[in-house]
């Protein structure tokens, strides 16, 4: 799955405004669900995502194309944003000279021809390289560049160099600053050029200053990295493994206490990209003590005795497109009570395009303690143990999250939920929307708005087109869809399909205080609610993960407009045809 996007800086628009978008992209090897694409995303005064215009580029190999669309945007908009990614797909997609044209401004035009000579090119990749973003700015916007005029577009040549020997040429800084490299082979004394890098990871993060780019040749880096130094706004600090080449900063032999092999704390402006983190005795990459504005992106992060990834006392915090898997492998280890991928205390955050897979013990990703204005979108996690998703508010009071277009599958453990929001210990979970998102296989229940054991106020939780399928495999009690928590109010359940789960499809424990509308409901057991339809949603090919409905599915506009989401799971706007379809795909 591809991991990587580049995405521009959020610009100030209102509803029916027209632009035009145009982009120039080449494609290698991309294949998957999706076609590689360049979009404009609009969002609403709240940041929350709205709806997007994509222009599609062909999978398999194809050179460079130029493609070009006009679109007005809709009710609500106040902000865009444009990015480039391959979504739930694979291969290589570069872009060049992407703009988004306002026609009330007249900027010159640099994309009218095939760029000569090749573009320079910005890779949507793995998570074992950076993405470089180089498109070629225009007066209104395009992808973050480091220029402020026209360039003429050269090409970057191959990297050749290996952990032994210096670049032999780099590819573009992620930052706007200086560049220095790291490689096993250098000296702490050296000058920190491609020609005299430094050996050690820290002697850079002690070095560098806001702006600055260190990329780490490939290599095994036995050290704990503390960053002690931030950035600034617009001028990140960036750490990031030299693209196409797999460094590993490894904690074997090195003891921790409640602590990360790397660790950001009161620092802001960070990015740590394209690692592989393994063997820590504690956390894997950790931030805490009010850092902020951290970004932590196509890290490897696998072996670690608690949590792979731990924000905690923090605020802008991104993880997009990690790899995380067997970590927590020293259950109840001293001093800690954390999960896999955690957020604690925690505001603005958002959790992306994450495969996180065969951990050891407890919850996937774990929002708890109050974190607040946070998003959780585009992950596939499976073999959870407890949970896949789990919003605890946990004695304090967590508001405004939204979980959508996860996958959550396969784990076949006694208490596994697929999705779920808690108030443990008192406190407070309110306004949250769990949409469009694919549950199915899970040990006990695929999603549950507000669990049994809450002790606090669950309120405002919308369930709107989901997929819950074949779960409650190991507990008799589990099922498709509940609210079990009967003090909570003004919950919605609607247009979601519960299809052949085990002891029931949706359970209503809140009675009055919960809408259930327009599901689909396939199988015995629990409540239908009001407006519901029955039979087999007929998925395209559910034992293989395929859950788009075919041409005579009974959910296909049987859904309501109340609560729906603008796009599904796969960014294609609502509706379709004579009304909104159930379900996580708009036929």
């Amino acid at each position: 799955m591809i991991s990587g996007e580049v995405w521009s800086d959020s610009i100030p628009s209102t509803s029916g405004k027209t632009y035009t978008v145009s982009a120039w992209g080449k494609s290698q090897g991309a294949a998957g669900t999706n076609n590689p694409a360049v979009r404009a995303a609009e969002f609403d005064i709240n940041h929350k995502w709205l709806r997007q215009t994509s222009l599609y580029f062909p999978k398999g190999t194809a050179d460079w194309n130029q493609l070009q669309t006009t679109f007005t945007t809709g009710d609500g908009t106040a902000y865009i944003g444009v990015y480039a990614n391959i979504w739930k797909g694979y291969g290589t997609f570069w872009v060049d000279d992407v703009s988004l044209t306002d026609p009330d401004t007249t900027p010159a035009s640099t994309t009218t021809s095939t760029p000569t000579p090749t573009p320079t090119a910005t890779q949507a990749s793995t998570s074992t390289s950076t993405p470089t973003p180089t498109p070629t700015p225009t007066p209104t916007t395009a992808l973050a560049s480091t220029s402020t005029s026209t360039p003429t577009p050269t090409p970057t040549p191959t990297p050749s160099p290996t952990a032994t020997s210096a670049p032999a040429s780099a590819p573009a800084p992620v930052s706007n600053g200086p560049t220095y490299y790291v490689a096993t082979n250098g000296n702490d004394g050296n000058s920190g050029s491609s020609s005299s890098p430094w050996r050690t990871i820290q002697h850079a993060a002690d070095t560098v200053s806001a702006g600055a780019t260190v990329y780490v040749m490939g290599g095994t880096y036995n050290e704990k990295v503390t960053i002690k130094k931030s950035g600034s706004s617009g001028s990140y600090i960036t750490f990031a493994a030299y693209p196409g080449q797999t460094a590993t900063i490894d904690g074997t032999g090195i003891s921790l206490n409640y602590d990360g092999l790397i660790r950001m704390d009161g620092v802001s402006y960070i990015k740590i990209s394209g690692f592989t983190v393994v063997h820590s005795s504690f956390m894997g990459i950790m931030m805490s003590g009010g850092a902020s504005n951290i970004i932590v992106q196509n890290n490897h992060i696998s072996d670690t005795s608690s949590s792979a990834l731990l924000a905690q006392d923090a605020s802008y915090i991104t993880y997009d497109g990690n790899e995380v898997t067997n970590s927590q492998t020293m259950k109840g280890l001293s001093g800690q009570t954390n999960e896999n991928v955690n957020i604690i205390r925690t505001n603005n955050f958002e959790i992306k395009n994450n495969h996180i897979y065969s951990n050891a013990n407890f919850e996937s990703i774990d929002v708890k303690e109050g974190s607040s204005y946070g998003s959780i979108h585009g992950n596939d996690i499976s073999g959870a143990h407890s949970a896949g998703i789990y919003v605890d508010s946990q004695g304090k009071n967590s508001q405004n999250i939204d979980i959508y277009q996860n996958k959550v599958h396969d784990s076949q453990e006694s208490g596994a939920r697929g999705i779920a929001i808690g108030v443990e210990n008192s406190g407070s979970a309110k306004n949250m929307r769990i949409y469009n998102n694919i549950v199915w296989n899970m040990g006990a229940i695929g999603i549950v708005a507000g669990t049994s054991y809450s002790a606090g106020a669950v309120d405002n939780i919308a369930v709107v087109n989901n997929v819950a399928y074949n779960n409650g495999l190991v507990d008799s009690w589990g099922g498709g869809i509940k609210i079990e928590y009967s003090s909570a109010t003004n919950m919605r359940i609607r247009n979601n399909i519960a299809s052949q789960n085990r002891n029931s499809q949706i359970d209503n424990a809140a009675g009055g205080n919960a809408a259930v509308t327009n599901n689909l409901v396939d199988g015995s057991g629990g409540t239908t609610g009001g407006s519901y339809v029955t039979g087999s949603p007929q998925f395209v090919n559910p034992s293989g993960g395929d859950f788009h409905i075919q041409s005579g599915s009974p959910a296909i506009d049987k859904g309501t407009s109340t609560d729906a989401p603008a796009v599904d799971f796969d960014g294609n706007s609502r509706p379709k045809g004579a009304g909104y379809d159930i379900g996580a795909f708009e036929y």
